[in-house]
């Protein structure tokens, strides 16, 4: 992920979709939106790629998906990402 890809950003979660998933599977949502590898959410959540993994294979179980792509469309009001001053 380059220094670009790493400025804070705004995600907005779909609240049907929130209240389906854990806080932590939540976390794991947003990181993946935000382009994060598992390895990289986990290293951001403290938690182990494995872990991560887990929550997201849950995450798609649970919401019926199959991909990062169909979670994102699913899981965000607006696919914009919204950039703040770094």
């Amino acid at each position: 992920m380059s220094e670009e890809d790493k400025k804070p950003c705004k995600l907005i979660l779909n609240e049907d979709v929130a209240a389906q998933l854990s806080p932590r599977e939540i976390e794991v949502v947003m990181c993946l939106g935000q382009g994060r590898t598992l390895k990289e959410t986990g290293s951001h959540l403290r938690i182990s790629p494995r872990t991560a993994d887990k929550h997201r294979d849950n995450i798609h179980k649970e919401l019926k998906v199959t991909n990062r792509a169909d979670l994102v469309v699913k899981c965000f009001v607006r696919l914009m990402i919204l950039w703040t001053a770094g």
